[in-house]
Protein backbone atom coordinates (compact mmCIF):
# COMPACT_ATOMS: atom_id res chain seq x y z
CA UNK A 1 0.00 0.00 0.00
CA UNK A 2 1.29 3.67 -0.92
CA UNK A 3 1.25 5.67 2.06
CA UNK A 4 -0.31 8.83 1.89
CA UNK A 5 2.15 11.25 3.09
CA UNK A 6 3.18 14.56 1.56
CA UNK A 7 6.24 13.11 0.68
CA UNK A 8 4.54 10.65 -1.98
CA UNK A 9 1.76 12.99 -3.17
CA UNK A 10 5.02 15.38 -3.91
CA UNK A 11 6.35 12.67 -6.28
CA UNK A 12 3.11 12.10 -7.74
CA UNK A 13 2.04 15.61 -8.74
CA UNK A 14 5.89 15.66 -9.94
CA UNK A 15 4.92 12.53 -12.31
CA UNK A 16 1.71 14.49 -13.51
CA UNK A 17 3.18 17.82 -13.62
CA UNK A 18 5.40 15.74 -16.73
CA UNK A 19 3.37 13.34 -17.95
CA UNK A 20 2.35 13.23 -21.55
CA UNK A 21 -1.13 12.59 -22.38
CA UNK A 22 -0.88 9.42 -24.00
CA UNK A 23 1.15 8.20 -21.14
CA UNK A 24 -1.20 9.33 -18.73
CA UNK A 25 -3.91 7.24 -21.14
CA UNK A 26 -1.92 4.17 -21.17
CA UNK A 27 -0.48 4.44 -17.49
CA UNK A 28 -3.31 6.10 -15.28
CA UNK A 29 -6.83 6.21 -16.89
CA UNK A 30 -6.77 2.33 -18.87
CA UNK A 31 -5.53 0.80 -15.35
CA UNK A 32 -7.71 2.91 -13.56
CA UNK A 33 -11.16 1.54 -15.80
CA UNK A 34 -9.97 -1.84 -16.25
CA UNK A 35 -9.66 -2.42 -11.94
CA UNK A 36 -13.22 -1.32 -11.89
CA UNK A 37 -15.10 -3.52 -14.54
CA UNK A 38 -14.73 -1.44 -17.39
CA UNK A 39 -13.27 -2.73 -21.03
CA UNK A 40 -12.10 -0.24 -23.51
CA UNK A 41 -13.89 0.27 -26.49
CA UNK A 42 -11.84 2.35 -28.41
CA UNK A 43 -8.52 5.87 -27.78
CA UNK A 44 -9.79 8.11 -30.41
CA UNK A 45 -6.66 9.70 -32.56
CA UNK A 46 -6.55 13.37 -32.32
CA UNK A 47 -8.39 14.64 -35.16
CA UNK A 48 -11.69 16.61 -36.07
CA UNK A 49 -14.02 14.27 -36.33
CA UNK A 50 -13.52 12.85 -32.50
CA UNK A 51 -16.35 14.88 -31.30
CA UNK A 52 -14.37 15.49 -28.42
CA UNK A 53 -14.07 11.75 -26.84
CA UNK A 54 -10.77 10.59 -26.42
CA UNK A 55 -11.69 7.24 -25.01
CA UNK A 56 -14.55 5.40 -24.71
CA UNK A 57 -15.49 2.53 -21.83
CA UNK A 58 -18.20 0.05 -21.61
CA UNK A 59 -19.44 -2.06 -19.08
CA UNK A 60 -22.19 -4.91 -18.41
CA UNK A 61 -24.32 -2.91 -15.80
CA UNK A 62 -26.24 -6.28 -14.23
CA UNK A 63 -29.03 -4.44 -12.78
CA UNK A 64 -30.02 -2.68 -15.69
CA UNK A 65 -29.19 -5.58 -18.09
CA UNK A 66 -27.54 -2.83 -20.06
CA UNK A 67 -24.44 -1.30 -21.21
CA UNK A 68 -23.02 1.55 -20.21
CA UNK A 69 -20.70 3.94 -21.85
CA UNK A 70 -18.19 6.18 -20.52
CA UNK A 71 -16.36 8.99 -23.22
CA UNK A 72 -13.50 10.42 -21.38
CA UNK A 73 -11.36 13.49 -21.74
CA UNK A 74 -7.89 13.21 -21.05
CA UNK A 75 -6.15 16.10 -20.41
CA UNK A 76 -2.57 17.26 -19.84
CA UNK A 77 -3.20 20.96 -19.28
CA UNK A 78 -3.77 23.44 -16.48
CA UNK A 79 -7.42 24.70 -16.41
CA UNK A 80 -8.13 28.30 -15.57
CA UNK A 81 -10.22 30.98 -16.09
CA UNK A 82 -9.39 31.60 -19.70
CA UNK A 83 -9.85 28.05 -21.08
CA UNK A 84 -12.49 26.71 -18.69
CA UNK A 85 -15.44 27.71 -21.08
CA UNK A 86 -13.69 25.51 -23.52
CA UNK A 87 -13.19 22.77 -21.47
CA UNK A 88 -17.03 22.91 -20.09
CA UNK A 89 -18.02 23.10 -24.38
CA UNK A 90 -16.05 20.31 -24.90
CA UNK A 91 -17.85 17.99 -22.01
CA UNK A 92 -21.00 18.69 -23.19
CA UNK A 93 -20.25 18.47 -26.63
CA UNK A 94 -18.60 14.60 -25.19
CA UNK A 95 -22.00 13.95 -23.44
CA UNK A 96 -24.36 14.90 -26.06
CA UNK A 97 -23.04 13.68 -29.63
CA UNK A 98 -23.50 10.07 -30.55
CA UNK A 99 -20.11 7.72 -31.49
CA UNK A 100 -20.54 4.73 -33.88
CA UNK A 101 -20.20 1.09 -32.30
CA UNK A 102 -17.31 -1.26 -33.51
CA UNK A 103 -20.19 -3.48 -35.24
CA UNK A 104 -21.50 -0.73 -37.05
CA UNK A 105 -25.01 -0.83 -35.64
CA UNK A 106 -26.15 2.23 -35.28
CA UNK A 107 -25.00 5.41 -33.55
CA UNK A 108 -25.27 5.63 -29.15
CA UNK A 109 -24.42 8.51 -27.00
CA UNK A 110 -22.44 7.93 -23.73
CA UNK A 111 -24.27 7.41 -20.38
CA UNK A 112 -21.30 9.66 -18.73
CA UNK A 113 -18.82 12.19 -20.11
CA UNK A 114 -15.81 12.94 -17.60
CA UNK A 115 -12.67 15.14 -17.45
CA UNK A 116 -9.70 13.65 -16.64
CA UNK A 117 -6.50 16.06 -15.98
CA UNK A 118 -2.84 15.15 -14.99
CA UNK A 119 -2.56 19.17 -14.46
CA UNK A 120 -4.28 21.18 -12.13
CA UNK A 121 -7.34 23.45 -12.08
CA UNK A 122 -6.99 26.71 -10.19
CA UNK A 123 -9.16 27.80 -7.72
CA UNK A 124 -11.82 30.23 -10.03
CA UNK A 125 -12.08 26.76 -12.48
CA UNK A 126 -13.20 24.59 -9.84
CA UNK A 127 -15.77 26.71 -9.30
CA UNK A 128 -17.00 27.69 -12.76
CA UNK A 129 -16.30 24.71 -14.38
CA UNK A 130 -19.69 22.67 -12.25
CA UNK A 131 -21.88 25.70 -13.33
CA UNK A 132 -20.56 25.74 -16.85
CA UNK A 133 -21.66 22.37 -17.46
CA UNK A 134 -25.17 22.97 -15.91
CA UNK A 135 -23.81 21.02 -13.09
CA UNK A 136 -24.71 18.10 -15.37
CA UNK A 137 -24.75 15.13 -12.87
CA UNK A 138 -23.80 12.88 -16.05
CA UNK A 139 -20.27 15.26 -16.21
CA UNK A 140 -17.32 14.18 -14.10
CA UNK A 141 -14.39 16.14 -13.42
CA UNK A 142 -11.19 14.80 -11.67
CA UNK A 143 -8.42 17.25 -11.54
CA UNK A 144 -4.29 16.64 -10.47
CA UNK A 145 -5.32 16.94 -7.12
CA UNK A 146 -8.31 13.72 -7.81
CA UNK A 147 -6.27 11.81 -9.79
CA UNK A 148 -3.70 11.48 -7.11
CA UNK A 149 -5.63 10.15 -4.20
CA UNK A 150 -6.57 7.62 -6.38
CA UNK A 151 -3.25 6.41 -6.90
CA UNK A 152 -2.32 6.62 -3.55
CA UNK A 153 -5.27 4.46 -2.78
CA UNK A 154 -5.17 2.05 -5.62
CA UNK A 155 -1.71 1.89 -5.87
CA UNK A 156 -2.54 2.01 -9.71
CA UNK A 157 0.38 3.45 -11.50
CA UNK A 158 3.86 2.25 -13.62
CA UNK A 159 6.61 0.71 -12.23
CA UNK A 160 9.02 4.02 -12.83
CA UNK A 161 6.89 6.11 -10.52
CA UNK A 162 5.79 3.47 -8.06
CA UNK A 163 9.38 2.61 -7.40
CA UNK A 164 10.16 6.20 -6.25
CA UNK A 165 7.18 5.94 -3.61
CA UNK A 166 6.97 5.27 0.13
CA UNK A 167 4.93 1.95 0.90
CA UNK A 168 3.63 0.81 4.19
CA UNK A 169 6.59 -1.67 6.07
CA UNK A 170 5.48 -4.81 6.15
CA UNK A 171 7.41 -7.67 7.29
CA UNK A 172 9.33 -10.27 4.54
CA UNK A 173 6.69 -13.00 5.14
CA UNK A 174 4.06 -10.96 4.67
CA UNK A 175 5.59 -9.55 1.41
CA UNK A 176 6.24 -13.45 0.19
CA UNK A 177 3.02 -14.08 0.86
CA UNK A 178 1.70 -11.21 -0.71
CA UNK A 179 4.01 -12.37 -4.25
CA UNK A 180 2.79 -15.71 -3.82
CA UNK A 181 -1.47 -14.81 -3.88
CA UNK A 182 -0.90 -12.17 -6.59
CA UNK A 183 1.76 -14.03 -8.91
CA UNK A 184 -1.24 -16.82 -9.12
CA UNK A 185 -4.67 -14.82 -9.28
CA UNK A 186 -2.44 -12.98 -12.30
CA UNK A 187 -1.19 -16.08 -13.68
CA UNK A 188 -5.00 -17.36 -14.08
CA UNK A 189 -4.08 -20.87 -14.38
CA UNK A 190 -7.07 -22.45 -13.18
CA UNK A 191 -5.56 -25.25 -11.18
CA UNK A 192 -3.58 -22.96 -9.47
CA UNK A 193 -6.52 -21.02 -8.87
CA UNK A 194 -8.78 -23.26 -7.12
CA UNK A 195 -5.85 -24.92 -4.70
CA UNK A 196 -5.06 -20.84 -3.67
CA UNK A 197 -8.76 -20.39 -2.57
CA UNK A 198 -9.98 -23.68 -1.82
CA UNK A 199 -6.60 -24.10 0.12
CA UNK A 200 -3.76 -22.10 0.71
CA UNK A 201 -5.35 -18.63 1.09
CA UNK A 202 -7.33 -20.07 4.04
CA UNK A 203 -3.62 -20.57 6.12
CA UNK A 204 -2.05 -17.59 5.35
CA UNK A 205 -5.23 -15.09 5.78
CA UNK A 206 -3.35 -13.08 8.41
CA UNK A 207 -0.30 -12.61 6.58
CA UNK A 208 -1.27 -10.71 3.82
CA UNK A 209 -2.34 -7.41 2.69
CA UNK A 210 -5.62 -5.43 2.44
CA UNK A 211 -4.30 -4.54 -1.17
CA UNK A 212 -4.37 -8.60 -1.81
CA UNK A 213 -7.62 -9.53 0.03
CA UNK A 214 -9.10 -6.86 -2.32
CA UNK A 215 -7.32 -8.56 -5.60
CA UNK A 216 -8.96 -11.69 -4.67
CA UNK A 217 -12.30 -10.06 -4.54
CA UNK A 218 -12.33 -8.76 -7.36
CA UNK A 219 -11.14 -11.58 -8.79
CA UNK A 220 -14.17 -13.60 -7.56
CA UNK A 221 -16.53 -11.15 -8.82
CA UNK A 222 -14.57 -11.26 -12.44
CA UNK A 223 -14.70 -14.90 -12.16
CA UNK A 224 -18.69 -14.20 -11.67
CA UNK A 225 -19.16 -12.14 -14.31
CA UNK A 226 -17.37 -14.38 -16.78
CA UNK A 227 -19.61 -17.14 -15.93
CA UNK A 228 -23.05 -15.94 -14.96
CA UNK A 229 -25.19 -19.45 -14.91
CA UNK A 230 -26.25 -21.10 -12.20
CA UNK A 231 -23.26 -23.45 -12.43
CA UNK A 232 -20.48 -20.79 -12.95
CA UNK A 233 -22.39 -19.11 -9.97
CA UNK A 234 -21.38 -21.53 -7.69
CA UNK A 235 -17.64 -21.49 -6.79
CA UNK A 236 -17.59 -17.67 -7.03
CA UNK A 237 -19.97 -17.52 -4.12
CA UNK A 238 -19.00 -20.42 -2.24
CA UNK A 239 -15.10 -18.19 -2.18
CA UNK A 240 -17.08 -15.33 -1.31
CA UNK A 241 -18.77 -16.66 1.53
CA UNK A 242 -14.74 -18.57 2.44
CA UNK A 243 -13.73 -15.16 2.64
CA UNK A 244 -16.12 -12.54 3.28
CA UNK A 245 -13.69 -10.72 5.35
CA UNK A 246 -11.43 -9.79 3.02
CA UNK A 247 -13.93 -7.32 1.57
CA UNK A 248 -12.66 -3.49 1.47
CA UNK A 249 -14.86 -0.55 2.28
CA UNK A 250 -14.98 0.45 -1.92
CA UNK A 251 -16.35 -3.30 -2.78
CA UNK A 252 -19.14 -3.49 -0.69
CA UNK A 253 -21.54 -1.89 -3.58
CA UNK A 254 -20.37 -5.52 -5.56
CA UNK A 255 -22.60 -7.08 -2.79
CA UNK A 256 -25.79 -5.84 -4.52
CA UNK A 257 -25.65 -8.78 -7.05
CA UNK A 258 -25.32 -11.28 -4.22
CA UNK A 259 -28.32 -9.79 -2.73
CA UNK A 260 -30.25 -10.41 -6.82
CA UNK A 261 -29.14 -13.68 -6.82
CA UNK A 262 -30.70 -14.11 -3.30
CA UNK A 263 -34.16 -12.97 -4.33
CA UNK A 264 -33.79 -13.89 -7.99
CA UNK A 265 -37.36 -16.08 -9.10
CA UNK A 266 -34.22 -18.39 -10.52
CA UNK A 267 -31.34 -18.55 -8.58
CA UNK A 268 -28.64 -21.07 -8.84
CA UNK A 269 -29.90 -24.45 -6.69
CA UNK A 270 -26.66 -25.48 -5.50
CA UNK A 271 -24.85 -21.89 -4.88
CA UNK A 272 -28.09 -21.31 -2.68
CA UNK A 273 -26.60 -21.84 0.54
CA UNK A 274 -23.69 -19.92 0.20
CA UNK A 275 -25.82 -17.16 -0.77
CA UNK A 276 -27.52 -16.86 1.66
CA UNK A 277 -24.63 -17.13 4.13
CA UNK A 278 -23.66 -14.07 2.59
CA UNK A 279 -26.42 -12.38 3.02
CA UNK A 280 -26.83 -13.13 6.59
CA UNK A 281 -23.30 -11.46 7.10
CA UNK A 282 -24.57 -8.58 5.41
CA UNK A 283 -25.02 -5.37 7.67
CA UNK A 284 -26.30 -1.73 7.18
CA UNK A 285 -22.69 -0.91 6.42
CA UNK A 286 -22.76 -2.70 3.04
CA UNK A 287 -26.42 -2.15 2.37
CA UNK A 288 -25.40 2.34 2.48
CA UNK A 289 -23.06 1.45 -0.19
CA UNK A 290 -26.08 0.58 -2.39
CA UNK A 291 -29.31 2.68 -1.20
CA UNK A 292 -30.37 3.68 -4.51
CA UNK A 293 -30.22 0.59 -6.03
CA UNK A 294 -31.61 -1.02 -2.82
CA UNK A 295 -34.60 1.05 -3.36
CA UNK A 296 -35.16 0.41 -6.73
CA UNK A 297 -34.79 -3.67 -6.39
CA UNK A 298 -37.69 -3.30 -3.42
CA UNK A 299 -40.02 -1.57 -5.69
CA UNK A 300 -39.70 -3.77 -8.55
CA UNK A 301 -40.09 -6.81 -6.48
CA UNK A 302 -42.46 -5.75 -3.89
CA UNK A 303 -45.84 -7.25 -5.19
CA UNK A 304 -44.09 -10.77 -5.03
CA UNK A 305 -42.98 -10.15 -1.39
CA UNK A 306 -46.12 -13.06 -0.56
CA UNK A 307 -44.77 -15.81 -2.74
CA UNK A 308 -40.65 -15.41 -2.45
CA UNK A 309 -40.22 -14.81 1.51
CA UNK A 310 -36.73 -13.90 0.56
CA UNK A 311 -37.70 -10.56 -1.06
CA UNK A 312 -38.49 -9.74 2.82
CA UNK A 313 -34.55 -8.96 3.06
CA UNK A 314 -34.48 -5.81 1.21
CA UNK A 315 -37.47 -4.39 3.29
CA UNK A 316 -35.60 -5.34 6.41
CA UNK A 317 -32.29 -3.59 5.31
CA UNK A 318 -34.50 -0.30 3.98
CA UNK A 319 -36.14 -0.04 7.66
CA UNK A 320 -32.74 -0.81 9.03
CA UNK A 321 -31.28 1.89 7.31
CA UNK A 322 -34.43 4.28 8.49
CA UNK A 323 -34.24 3.21 12.02
CA UNK A 324 -30.11 4.26 12.29
CA UNK A 325 -30.72 7.45 9.80
CA UNK A 326 -28.28 6.28 7.45
CA UNK A 327 -30.53 7.83 3.70
CA UNK A 328 -29.06 11.31 4.18
CA UNK A 329 -31.08 12.08 0.98
CA UNK A 330 -34.73 13.20 1.95
CA UNK A 331 -36.37 12.21 -1.17
CA UNK A 332 -34.67 8.81 -1.02
CA UNK A 333 -35.92 8.32 2.69
CA UNK A 334 -39.41 8.83 1.73
CA UNK A 335 -39.13 6.68 -0.95
CA UNK A 336 -37.97 3.99 1.56
CA UNK A 337 -40.11 5.35 3.94
CA UNK A 338 -43.21 4.14 2.03
CA UNK A 339 -41.97 1.10 0.86
CA UNK A 340 -41.19 -0.42 3.99
CA UNK A 341 -44.85 0.99 5.04
CA UNK A 342 -46.61 -0.47 1.69
CA UNK A 343 -44.31 -4.13 2.62
CA UNK A 344 -46.00 -4.50 6.06
CA UNK A 345 -49.67 -4.15 4.30
CA UNK A 346 -49.08 -6.40 1.67
CA UNK A 347 -47.57 -9.13 4.14
CA UNK A 348 -50.63 -8.10 6.41
CA UNK A 349 -53.49 -8.81 4.14
CA UNK A 350 -53.90 -4.67 3.83
CA UNK A 351 -54.71 -4.20 0.22
CA UNK A 352 -56.15 -0.29 0.46
CA UNK A 353 -53.46 0.76 1.88
CA UNK A 354 -50.68 -0.88 0.59
CA UNK A 355 -52.38 0.57 -2.89
CA UNK A 356 -52.27 4.30 -1.13
CA UNK A 357 -48.40 3.44 -0.04
CA UNK A 358 -47.76 2.56 -3.57
CA UNK A 359 -49.09 5.36 -5.49
CA UNK A 360 -47.52 8.15 -2.79
CA UNK A 361 -44.49 5.70 -4.12
CA UNK A 362 -45.03 6.87 -7.70
CA UNK A 363 -45.91 10.71 -7.58
CA UNK A 364 -42.72 10.93 -5.52
CA UNK A 365 -40.83 9.36 -8.03
CA UNK A 366 -41.53 11.84 -10.85
CA UNK A 367 -40.81 14.92 -8.66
Amino acid sequence: MILNNSQNRKIIFDYLNKVSENDFIEEIIIPLFSSQGYTLLRINAHTAGERGKDIIFYRHVELFQDIEYIAIQAKTKEVNTKNVTEIANQLIRTLKTSFQLKAGIGLIKPNYAMLINARRHSNDATSELPDLVENNQNIKILSQENVCELIIKSGIAPEKLLSNLALELKNSSDDESDRMVREIILNNKPKEIDELFEHKLKYIKNEISDEIKALAIDYIFDLWNQDSSWEGTVKPLRWLWMYFDFIQERQYRFLKRVLEEYISPTPSFEAKPYTLRIVHLMTTEHYKTFINDLIFLSSININAAKQRSGINVLFHALADLLRNKLIKDEKESEKARLLVEAFNAKINGKEEKFDKYMKDYEKLIWI
